[in-house]
């Protein structure tokens, strides 16, 4: 089914009328407060960065956001069918 036309004015009537105005405001005000400090002072002593674990891997990362998904359609269809 497609979305009427008038429906989608509507939304896009709301969208410029209340979004846009709305970030232009956000963005007067932001230019207008004073700029952050930082509570701490950084250290200039480098670091050494520790191995990232197992589960930090991209490899990993890539294998679970496929699987995840797919299981739980694949169970959703289980219990289903």
């Amino acid at each position: 089914a497609s979305v009427p036309f008038l429906d989608l004015v509507i939304v896009a009537a709301m969208w410029c009328c209340v979004s846009i105005p709305l970030v232009f405001l956000g963005a007067y005000f932001g230019y207008k407060e004073e700029s952050m400090e930082f509570p701490t002072v950084t250290s200039t002593i480098a670091r050494a960065v520790p191995e990232p674990s197992f589960f930090m891997k991209p490899l990993v990362g890539i294998s679970m956001a496929g699987m995840v998904p797919f299981a739980a359609a694949y169970v959703e269809l289980f219990f289903i069918m």
